[in-house]
């Protein structure tokens, strides 16, 4: 007996482990002899960096850095600032972590306490949060076709996506700029920000060709007279080559890049100036390759000459709800009452959190926003506050289950001082979220005939079947032993849906 099973092979992501852990950060910091006195500390705050993962059979050995950085007003009454790393080593057990798996690590700030134990030395406590994934592709086979054997097949077309690959890579930046003859020279830096932007994305085989930029804005104190504050801006391409096992021409690509750790120092010219500055960056990207097509589902089947043996089961299919690739502005009025003149405005991390409603994409959140101005008693002065936004999208279709983890990088702040006490705060957000959605779907695990024939006893060549509404031909054809085209062409039928009562002839096999 001839008979075939044709399957494909569906790729499917999946997380082999997902955990958070604690990391402490803990020490004092003592200011060197150039360094004014402490007069009063206007903020503290920890920027986490992730140096290396490395997995094994039963732990991940994550190691990185807390860069600490103090903004506050010394003895001569103007704002500095300080910093010092401290790296560390987190060991996070994890059983049965399988192999040709990739690791991501995301580091977030949750809380930093920050004290003048005397006019030199600040003592610091904080708490990083490292969130850890470990991804893998396997492979579903879905069985879409059989041949042989008098096999009848009901089948149904489903749009799904096949992910092609995953991977989690570091890669360095690096560079030294000018920060021009037009601005001062560089006496410390008072702050950083830095955030990292996708511009374009082509795939080829195995390999993912990447464009985006590094953005930087650095707030020094000036090297002048007043020692004013001055604010540098700086863009740095990013050209790089990934390698993705399975990417293919045709792949679609969900990219999230995140800045894993960043050094910016000054650096003296030929003329013993500090007009340079260097940067060193390592760049997180997390990357999962995928390819739309359709497939025919086999929903139901049976032989017309041999008993056939089926096994049934449920099956998560992906499918695609949309790729999104955007700009959006947030704003918010701050009411400041003591704000006599401004110095500086940034934002930090946004938060994000995604649904669907009524066909909607909806992601809505917060941002930090840091202020640093003079009040009306002329001391500095500094102020937190949040913003929220929200963005919504239409998807064009109904899903029963949603995934999105969209990547939103604030990549602008910017104010506007509007009369006395208010600051209008402007944050540019770029977004890219790949939607994906699920459903659940019974599908027929296992086609197996039997070896005897069928024995079909007094089977006439002809019967006549009164139908009812709205009946489908397949299930009188499996009724009555015998294939739809053959209904369908003894009765000329252009539907296999019956949708009101009639007659007709069932020819036999």
């Amino acid at each position: 007996m001839d008979f075939n099973v044709i399957s494909q092979a569906l790729g499917i992501i999946e997380t082999a482990f997902e955990g958070n852990a604690e990391q402490a950060v803990d020490g004092d910091i003592t200011l060197s002899e150039y360094y004014p006195d402490i007069q009063r500390i206007l903020k503290c705050t920890v920027i986490p960096g992730i140096t290396g993962a490395q997995m094994s059979a039963d732990r991940i050995t994550v190691d990185g850095s807390a860069l600490v950085r103090v903004l506050y007003v010394g003895e001569d009454g103007k704002i500095r600032g300080f910093e010092q790393t401290f790296p560390f080593t987190k060991i996070i057990e994890a059983s049965a972590l399988p192999e040709g798996s990739c690791v991501s690590v995301r580091a977030k700030t949750d809380y930093v306490n920050c004290r003048a134990a005397s006019q030199r030395r600040v003592s610091i406590h904080g708490v990083i949060t490292l969130s850890v994934r470990v991804r893998r592709r396997r492979s579903d086979d879905i069985i879409t076709d059989a041949e042989g054997a008098g096999i009848q097949l009901m089948r149904k077309s489903i749009p799904v996506v096949s992910m092609n690959g995953c991977t989690d890579k570091m890669f360095p930046l690096n560079e030294v700029v000018d920060i021009g003859q037009g601005r001062p020279p560089i006496t410390q830096i008072i702050r950083t920000c830095s955030c990292v932007t996708v511009n374009d994305v082509k795939s080829i085989s195995n390999k993912l060709l990447l464009k985006g930029e590094l953005l930087s804005k650095i707030l020094y104190c000036a090297d002048s007279d007043n020692g004013e504050l001055t604010l540098f801006e700086h863009s740095m391409p990013i050209s790089q080559i990934i390698e993705v096992d399975g990417a293919t021409e045709d792949s679609i690509c969900d990219v999230s890049l995140k800045v894993a750790l960043i050094e910016i120092t000054p650096k003296t010219d030929s003329n013993g100036e500090l007009r340079l500055i260097e940067i060193n960056a390592k760049i997180s990207a997390c990357v999962t390759t995928c390819t739309q097509t359709e497939i025919p589902v086999i929903a139901d089947a049976y032989s017309v000459s041999h008993d056939l043996k089926t096994d049934f089961r449920q099956a998560d299919i992906t499918g695609m709800a949309g790729n999104f690739k955007e700009t959006f502005n947030a704003k918010a009025t701050i009411d400041i009452p003591e704000l006599k003149k401004m110095y500086d405005v940034w934002c930090g991390d946004a938060t994000d959190s995604c649904s669907v409603r009524n066909s909607e994409l909806e992601i809505s959140g917060s941002i930090p926003v840091f202020i640093l101005f003079l009040n009306k008693e002329n001391q500095p002065d500094f102020v937190e506050k949040t913003i929220d936004y929200e963005y919504t999208k239409s998807i064009d279709m109904d899903v029963e289950r949603v995934r999105c983890e969209p990547d939103i990088a604030v990549t602008n702040c910017s104010y506007i001082q509007n009369g006395e006490g208010k600051v209008e705060v402007r944050a540019e957000l770029s977004l890219n979220a790949l939607v994906l959605n699920s459903q659940r779907i019974r599908i027929i695990n296992k086609l197996e005939p039997t070896e005897s024939d069928k024995q079909m006893v007094n089977s006439p060549a002809l019967t006549i079947y009164f139908t009812d509404e709205d009946e489908d031909v397949w299930n009188i054809a499996r009724k009555y032993n015998t294939t739809v085209d053959a209904i369908m062409q003894e009765n000329g039928l252009e539907d296999s849906r019956i949708y009101q009562k009639s007659m007709l002839m069932i020819p036999k096999a």
